[in-house]
């Protein structure tokens, strides 16, 4: 058996600057963690962060028992609130996924440069996840349960006590006299894992290895997730361009299974929200039927069009704009400008406007006598219909003058010396080729 001294002997020693935030809930795992952790650092190398979320009248007390413990421990806290948050995702996500999602954003938020982020999850809690995510029905991903290191664009995540039972843990906590509080929504049947804990001594009679054999079966489907994932890179190396997009007509001569391998982690490494089963079956059958699709779950989309598929957070419904141009501040537009000399447009023409499409437009491109409709143009340079209808243009006196950053009327660009105002397209979105891909394909 792991005890807590063994785990976080384990830990890597930190270099120079680096230090330890525990996640603090003021419960018994966490203040286990916590008390173990300054016994072992030196002065300066360990803080705490405790998330107030403001979804039980009880938690409103539990900062005031969190500064009493940190200040008898000589260990500095800060409190973060995100109350706020956790509200706004209770309608979309339930209360215990909004809870945790505002919890963790919060605490990433929160870290310092060379700062990594330890909660203190073991060997019940990894069972617990493990069990839960079978009855969903999960896949290796999710029955993989947490990983006990995380690397996170914040800093790392760590969860060194994964391997101690919570037997382990409570009996630290009572050698060391510790205080703390009790969650009342652990013992609360509405919540999932609230429940399972209830069946938990029935299930752990019959198994009384039943901790570690769990974890045991964890790190086994992580080993498979990890596999399947360098499967699905292997394959993406073949069905990815650089702009991410897949190759509809490749990814079709797969197996299914390797399609579905491939889709979810495309999907998971752009940060995107997973499809359920059903949905990702869907996605297939409209992509055999027709090389036209737009399917979409959650806040996630994905489009097909000129054979390969795009994936993209949910695209508002095109906004009308007309505005001035160039903008008071880059917040303030979606065509930002920069201030240069001998190009872009003339800022002796001003005052210029930004529109979107309205249909109709025409424009003239360098080395080119007579104007061509915009549509011609776009369709032309293969730009996806999602990116047209969102197009920013630049206008003078009704006359469109400037497409996004991709083309300037040559009778608006500046005289050789003289000041001019580059467009910027602020906010581009996937599917939006580059600007020598656009002008390349515009002029055949």
């Amino acid at each position: 058996m792991t005890t807590v001294a063994e785990a976080l002997a384990a830990l890597p020693p930190l270099a120079a600057g680096e230090r330890y935030a525990v996640a603090y809930s003021g419960g018994r795992d966490s203040t286990v963690l916590l008390h173990a952790l300054g016994r072992q650092l030196p002065p300066g190398r360990l803080r705490a962060l405790h998330v107030h979320h403001g979804m039980q009248p009880a938690a409103d007390e539990w900062p005031a028992h969190c500064r009493r413990i940190c200040r008898q421990l000589n260990v500095p806290l800060e409190v973060l609130d995100c109350s706020a948050q956790v509200q706004g995702g209770l309608a979309r996500l339930g209360p215990e996924a909004a809870a945790r999602q505002a919890r963790y954003r919060a605490l990433r938020a929160a870290l310092a440069p060379k700062e990594a982020l330890l909660t203190a999850h073991h060997a019940r809690d990894q069972a617990e996840t493990f069990l839960l995510q079978a009855l969903r029905g999960s896949g290796p991903r999710g029955l993989a349960a947490m990983p006990a290191c995380v690397e996170q664009a914040e800093g790392r995540l760590l969860r060194p006590l994964l391997r101690v039972p919570s037997a382990a843990i409570h009996a630290y906590a009572r050698l060391n006299e510790l205080d703390w509080v009790d969650d009342p929504s652990n013992a609360d049947p509405r919540h999932d894992r609230a429940r399972l804990r209830g069946v938990w001594p029935t299930l752990q009679a019959g198994w009384p290895a039943l901790e570690q054999t769990l974890g045991r079966a964890a790190a086994h489907q992580a080993e498979a997730r990890e596999l399947l994932g360098e499967l699905a890179r292997m394959d993406r190396v073949t069905l990815a361009d650089k702009q991410g997009s897949l190759d509809i007509r490749a990814l079709s001569a797969l197996s299914r299974p390797r399609q579905k391998n491939c889709l979810r982690h495309w999907l998971a490494d752009g940060g995107l929200e997973l499809p359920q089963a059903r949905q990702l079956d869907d996605l297939l059958e409209q992509l055999d039927a027709s090389s036209v699709l737009r399917c979409g779950w959650g806040d996630t989309e994905v489009r097909a069009f000129k054979g390969r598929l795009y994936a993209m957070a949910a695209l508002p419904p095109p906004e009308a704009v007309d505005t001035a141009w160039p903008p008071a501040s880059a917040d303030d537009s979606v065509m930002a400008a920069q201030r240069v000399v001998g190009a872009g447009l003339a800022e002796s023409r001003g005052p210029y406007r930004v529109q979107t499409r309205r249909g109709g437009e025409v424009l003239r491109l360098a080395g080119r006598t007579h104007r061509s409709a915009l549509k011609t143009l776009l369709q032309a340079a293969e730009v996806p219909p999602w990116v047209r209808e969102r197009l920013p243009l630049i206008l003078h006196e009704g006359r469109v003058v400037a497409v996004a950053d991709w083309w300037v009327d040559p009778a608006y660009a500046p005289e050789p010396g003289a000041p001019g105002w580059e467009p910027i397209w602020t906010r581009p979105m996937p599917g939006t080729p580059s600007r020598q891909i656009v002008r390349r394909r515009a002029f055949g």
